[in-house]
C-alpha cells in the first residue's frame, strides 16, 4: 500500500485510466493495420515524452515523488517501453509490434500486481 497526498493519488488514477484508454486506442491503431500511428500514439499518451506533466499542478511534487523506490521505477519503466514500443512501431512490423506492445503491458500488469494507493 502506498500513501501520498490526495491531490497526486487522483492524478495517478487520472493518468492510469487514461492509459487504459489508450491500450484501446493502440490496439484499434493495430487491429487497422495502423503500427506506426499506434506507435505515435502511444508516444503521446505514455512515452518518455509524457513524464513530468503534473509538474505545474503540483509544483513540482508530482505522484511520482511518492512513490517507493520499486514503484517509481516500474513507472519509469513503463515510460521506457512505450517509448521503445513507439520506435518499433516506425518499422511496421507487426510481430515485432507485438512484441514490445507485450513488453509494455507486462510493466504495467507487474506495477499493478505489485502496489496499490490510498
Amino acid at each position: 500500500m502506498v500513501e501520498m497526498p490526495e491531490l497526486q493519488r487522483e492524478l495517478l488514477r487520472q493518468e492510469m485510466q487514461e492509459h487504459l484508454i489508450a491500450y484501446q486506442r493502440i490496439l484499434d491503431h493495430l487491429s487497422r493495420g495502423e503500427i506506426a500511428e499506434a506507435g505515435d500514439f502511444a508516444e503521446q499518451t505514455m512515452g518518455v515524452s509524457t513524464m513530468g506533466k503534473h509538474r505545474e499542478i503540483t509544483q513540482g511534487m508530482g505522484p511520482g515523488r511518492f512513490m517507493p523506490a520499486g514503484m517509481r521505477q516500474m513507472a519509469f519503466t513503463m515510460h521506457e517501453t512505450a517509448s521503445e514500443f513507439a520506435q518499433v512501431a516506425q518499422e511496421e512490423d507487426m510481430p515485432k509490434a507485438l512484441r514490445a506492445l507485450h513488453e509494455l503491458t507486462s510493466t504495467c500488469v507487474g506495477c499493478h500486481m505489485s502496489f496499490r494507493t490510498r
